[in-house]
């Protein structure tokens, strides 16, 4: 399977649902490549960039100040989702789409 492309947060070329797929059938195909979580996780962390890399970079270092290091790429995940990830995004589409008006004179 080919490597997945590099994610570097809102302007990235690829969003980051599809990014993620990306990196999960990596890890779901070529699974022998990543025996242990830490190549997975080694894996996510080269394919970012840019402000997505830099939301992970405080708990993935192995620097001593570093309490709290990521222990599974879940939570690697964890950290990107609540950055990348609109939890009302379904509100938030229905409020949009209950906006919408035809205005006097406008064709359809």
């Amino acid at each position: 399977m080919a490597t997945a492309p590099c994610f570097g947060g809102e302007d990235s070329a690829i969003t980051y649902k599809s990014w993620k797929e990306q990196i999960d059938d990596r890890f779901e195909f070529d699974d022998w490549l990543y025996p242990i979580e830490r190549h997975k996780m080694a894996y996510v962390f080269g394919r970012t960039e840019g402000d997505a890399w830099e939301y992970l970079q405080p708990r993935y270092t192995r620097d001593a100040g570093n309490t709290e290091p990521y222990t599974s790429v879940k939570e690697m995940f964890a950290t990107l989702d609540s950055v990348y990830v609109n939890p009302h995004k379904k509100a938030d589409a229905r409020a949009k789409y209950n906006g919408l008006r035809i205005e006097a004179g406008e064709t359809f």
